[in-house]
Formats: C-alpha cells, sequence, structure tokens
C-alpha cells in the first residue's frame, strides 16, 4: 500500500524529462520502489498460500512477473514506434497506475482467513517434504 503508490509518483515524470541524467535519477528513485514491491508480492504469497500450494503459487507469481515485463516491452515499444520515445514512459505509469487501483480494490483478499488455524497446521520440518539426502 505504501511501495506501489510511491512507484506511480516516481513513474509519472518519466516521459515528460528531457535530460539523460534528471532521467536516470528519476528511474532510479523508481528502482528504489520496484524492489519493496516484489518482495511484499513473494511475502504474501507466503503468508496467504497453504504451504501445500507454495510451490505453484510463488509459481503463477514469477510467470505474471514476466508476463508483465513482456507485455510492457512489447506495448512501450508499439508506443514508441507511433508518438516517439517519450511515449514509452507512459507504459510504467499505466501498469503500475492499474496495479495500485487493483491492489487497494483487492486488498481485503489480502490477509489469512484464519491465521491460528494455519499456523497450527503448518508441519513442525519446513513444507512437509522427504527427509534431507546428501548430495555429493
Amino acid at each position: 500500500l505504501t511501495a506501489y503508490p510511491l512507484l506511480v509518483l516516481a513513474t509519472s515524470p518519466l516521459w515528460a524529462l528531457h535530460s539523460a541524467p534528471l532521467l536516470g535519477a528519476v528511474g532510479l528513485l523508481a528502482g528504489l520502489c520496484i524492489a519493496p514491491s516484489l518482495i511484499t508480492g513473494y511475502t504474501l504469497v507466503e503468508s496467504l498460500v497453504p504451504s501445500t500450494a507454495r510451490t505453484e503459487a510463488f509459481t503463477w507469481l514469477t510467470g505474471a512477473v514476466a508476463l508483465g515485463q513482456a507485455l510492457a516491452a512489447t506495448v512501450g515499444g508499439q508506443f514508441v514506434d507511433a508518438a516517439g520515445s517519450k511515449a514509452g514512459f507512459l507504459v510504467p505509469l499505466g501498469g503500475t497506475g492499474l496495479a495500485v487501483l487493483v491492489l487497494f480494490a483487492l486488498r481485503r483478499h489480502l490477509a489469512p482467513r484464519d491465521a491460528d488455524a494455519r499456523s497450527a497446521a503448518a508441519p513442525e520440518r519446513g513444507v512437509g517434504h522427504r527427509e534431507a539426502v546428501p548430495v555429493d
């Protein structure tokens, strides 16, 4: 709820900047907001998804991130071809803006329903996998 709105603010001036050093500084600021956003997403998966389905959930999350990056590169390239280099910077603004809207609309689903029951049901040793086997 903090990093994504900051990311929207950081990406909003990118399309209007004319100086490479200024563009680099604002890009760095935007980049500083990306890691907390990703870490929060993975932390939410860890806390909301039962241990028996976490691997699949992490795979879906990683795939969604990769798909978003591919779509953004495609749309950004189309914008650049159609309207010039500055138009490509509208893609991160639009993507992060959409993410904020989805986040605020669905945030009530981002809390564990019964944290005590989940922690009691968790296996004592890891996520319930087989015993570790030494590998040489």
